[in-house]
């Protein structure tokens, strides 16, 4: 899993079904979450999502939630 501002978890799911042991500060799978990563990124950058609304109609619907102190969809 990646996390902005928080340390990369990666689990490996065939001997950890549960996902009780985080291996993401492991030194040993340091060049399996750089592969990731790279991929994950990769993907992301290759999206081309576009919105029928404008910027400020969002911010107008998303006000409320923020000044609660929840925010989704932020990059």
């Amino acid at each position: 899993m990646y996390w902005l501002d928080e340390p990369e978890q990666l689990f490996d799911l065939r001997a950890d079904t549960e996902e009780f042991r985080d291996l993401g500060r492991n030194p040993t799978t340091e060049g399996v979450r750089i592969g990731l990563r790279d991929k994950l990124l990769s993907f992301l950058a290759r999206r081309r999502h576009r919105a029928t609304v404008t910027d400020a109609a969002v911010e107008r619907g998303t006000n409320a939630c923020k000044q609660a102190g929840v925010y989704f969809g932020q990059w």
